[in-house]
């Protein structure tokens, strides 16, 4: 193999190893994002949804008030 041969090889290695890398953080990040998913078994109508909610605020608010039937 030659040295330039050999350096190809090299930089295709290291390109691999960062892909693994950024895979690796890629799934460390969706399980993060999964695991702040709240799924609702709420059934109902929706019967308001706030339209002047504030994207800036810290504050906890809320978006759509469900009401129940039966």
């Amino acid at each position: 193999m030659s040295e330039t041969e050999a350096s190809n090889y090299q930089t295709l290695q290291d390109y691999n190893d960062a892909i693994a890398n950024a895979a690796s953080e890629l799934e460390k990040a969706q399980d993060v994002l999964n695991q702040t998913v709240i799924v609702s078994d709420a059934n109902g109508t929706v019967v308001e949804v706030a339209d002047s909610v504030d994207p800036a605020s810290k504050e906890s608010q809320t978006l759509v008030h469900v009401t129940s039937e039966g």
